[in-house]
């Protein structure tokens, strides 16, 4: 604003004289009144008196011509109105969500700051701009939504909300963030099933929606915003940052030796610009194997491989092989991985049969040191040891072949020409002369597996409850397929692999036993419904996921302790095992059984998400097909000091009329 147009010339003018009319005020003598008196003793003191009494006199420093001044200074900066440009909020309820995802702690844009620590600066000068009478809640997002604090006009809260909030190790999905804040922004409705009325529970309360992140979330489909307005602040730098992260890494068994193990690594460079880094493997702890000056192009992947014959030759199991990178970057938490080759864990299987021949066959020595394998006659289902290791869950799998138990057990099942009990299956009426079309090459059971060739000389058609899932087909129809249940799987076969004659002697309804794909089946059937990993090395898992524990002993609880030193108690689910879900840190996790106080097992968690390590801040984000860009959301406005100055002015104008009527009174 011009200050020389806030008034005319003339009232500039009359501005100006009052400062000078007030110092004038204090240079004017005091006029007194001749008196006639009948002494000539008062002469002398008249004519000193007329020494001073002059028009002018000398300017004395006064308490009250300073404050004064200071007034009338005060109204006069008052009267100019100053102020300054500011930012305003416009709306009156906002819901913030900040990403606090893995991708989050970058540290891209300033010394010592991670993304996090500048999304919660920003929100907190959002929250500085808002009116007194606004309110807001705070929501922070990784894959999971975590409210922290609901709708409040109290900024003081609303700060100490957003500071409070803790970093993860996380990916990031925005979906459940936006449901939880389109829950309280658009409540939902009610019907009444008599006369078919759909009632609107509430008014839909309309909010602004401020997205705080570096934008690096899928896109969100089928969503809809409603009484929503977002607007998405992006959080880093635009251009690539300088990241190399660990994408994959994993243990597995050589095939020509059985006590041969290799580890494999893949590492990606996110940035535009070629990177050198050296990487080494540690096993418990100690340094295996190590790497430098590996270039590794941008936007491109490199693999690592070494050899674990040392390893193994040197240290019992359980083992724990961590891969890290050394080299700094713009992201620490995805240079760091862990792997665990644990003890020979045996799966515990039962077959039921009646003298099948070629069962017994298909267990080779290879197939034995995955599992206890136990064959029984089908009079064996009476009994009361039957009855108490299936409904306990002491076997992982139990094959059923023609025949069907009373009642489903508390395992994975395979049943070979036989239902489940229950009416969910159904098979039809047998054919001849079934030729394979087709099967899965994705399913763990099939995909190791070649069937196209076999011959079948009469099989039945399978349908199953919801969720089944085919793996075999003719062109009549199914020939084996998979249903979950209650926890547990069900895998059946539409044929027979022998069919008993009249004589009691059994003649193949199949030539699959002759083919090598027979004993391949049964041993990915025991690997995947037995439960059995790749031989004695865990699974990696992704934070945030949950982790199925199994040991080979029934205990009723388990204690997990994380790497943070965090220890969890689980008990046993009804299918003897142990599910566990608090993985919400990178590194090993160990596994105690009952009081036992020894580690019985380890699983490793880590991040190795592209995603996440994709630091690369996004322009936009997809939202219900609905771009939403980095738009400006603050309106200026002009901050009035004035009001400022004609209070301070009011309270000196109190404390000169104290001082002076002090002095009058004295």
């Amino acid at each position: 604003m011009n200050i020389l147009s806030a008034f005319t010339w003339w009232q500039w003018l009359i501005l100006g004289v009052i400062p000078a009319a007030i110092v004038a005020l204090y240079f004017l003598k005091l006029r007194r009144q001749p008196v006639a008196v009948p002494s000539t003793y008062l002469w002398t003191k008249a004519i000193e008196d007329l020494h001073v009494n002059s028009f002018w006199q000398k300017l004395r420093n006064s308490l009250l011509l300073w404050l004064q001044l200071f007034l009338i200074c005060l109204l006069l900066l008052s009267g100019l109105r100053p102020g300054c440009r500011g930012e305003q909020l416009e709306g009156d309820r906002f819901i913030f969500l900040i990403d606090a995802s893995a991708s989050m702690s970058a540290m891209d844009m300033e010394e010592g700051k991670s993304r996090l620590d500048l999304a919660k600066e920003h929100c907190i000068g959002l929250i500085d701009r808002m009116k007194p009478k606004d309110v807001a809640m705070i929501i922070s997002f990784s894959d999971r939504a975590y409210p922290h604090q609901s709708y409040t006009s109290n900024k003081s809260l609303l700060k100490r909300k957003i500071k409070d909030i803790k970093q993860t190790q996380f990916k990031t999905d925005l979906r459940e963030a936006l449901i939880a804040a389109s829950g309280l922004a658009n409540p939902g409705r009610t019907s009444n099933r008599e006369d078919n009325r759909d009632i609107q529970v509430a008014d839909a309360l309309e909010a602004k929606l401020f997205i705080v992140s570096d934008g690096g979330v899928a896109e969100v489909q089928d969503f809809s915003l409603a009484g929503l307005t977002p607007e998405y602040h992006p959080i880093g730098a635009y251009d690539a940052p300088d990241n190399v992260g660990i994408i994959a890494f994993s243990v597995s068994q050589s095939i020509e030796e059985d006590k041969s193990y290799e580890a494999y690594a893949r590492f990606e460079n996110f940035g535009n610009e070629d990177k050198e880094i050296s990487f080494s493997l540690y096993a418990n702890g100690e340094l295996h194997d190590s790497k430098s000056t590996v270039m590794i192009k941008a936007n491109q992947t490199r693999g690592a491989q070494f050899d674990l014959s040392a390893a193994l030759d040197k240290f019992d199991l359980p083992i724990e092989l961590r891969l890290e990178i050394e080299t700094d970057d713009a992201l620490a938490m995805d240079n760091e991985a862990f792997c665990i080759i644990n003890r020979p864990k045996q799966a515990k299987v039962l077959v039921v049969s009646d003298g099948n021949r070629y069962l017994e066959l298909a267990v080779t020595d290879r197939l034995r040191k995955l599992a206890t394998i136990e064959f029984e006659i089908p009079s064996y289902l009476d009994s009361e040891e039957y009855r108490v290791q299936a409904l306990s869950g002491e076997f992982d799998l139990i094959i059923y072949d023609r025949l069907t138990p009373k009642e489903h057990p508390q395992a994975n099942t395979f049943y070979i020409d036989a239902l489940p009990p229950g009416d969910q299956w159904k098979k039809s009426e047998s054919f001849s002369q079934v030729t394979v079309i087709d099967y899965s090459r994705s399913h763990r059971v099939t995909q190791f597996v070649e069937l196209s060739r076999i011959v079948i000389v009469e099989a039945c058609s399978l349908t199953g409850p919801t969720a089944t899932k085919s793996l075999v087909d003719a062109k009549e129809g199914s020939l084996m397929a998979i249903a979950p249940r209650q926890g547990f799987q069900d895998l059946v076969l539409g044929f027979p692999i022998v069919v008993t004659q009249d004589d009691g002697t059994d003649e193949l309804n199949t030539d699959w036993p002759n083919h090598p794909s027979f004993p391949l089946i049964f041993k990915s059937i025991i690997q995947y419904l037995g439960g059995v990993a790749d031989m004695d090395i865990a699974d990696n898992t992704r934070t945030g996921s949950p982790v199925k524990i199994k040991l080979e002993e029934q205990f009723d609880t388990i204690e997990v302790k994380n790497p943070v030193g965090k220890k969890s108690t689980l008990r046993r689910a009804p299918n003897n095992t142990f599910l566990f879900a608090d993985t919400a840190e990178i590194g090993v996790y160990e596994v105690k059984p009952g009081k036992v106080d020894e580690t019985r097992e380890k699983f490793a968690v880590n991040l190795m998400n592209r995603r996440e390590s994709d630091i690369r801040v996004r322009e936009k984000l997809e939202i219900g097909f609905q771009e939403i860009t980095g738009a400006k959301v603050n309106r200026i406005v002009r901050k009035e000091y004035w009001k400022w100055f004609v209070i301070v002015a009011l309270i000196v104008l109190f404390f000169e009329w104290v001082i002076y009527n002090r002095r009058i009174l004295v």
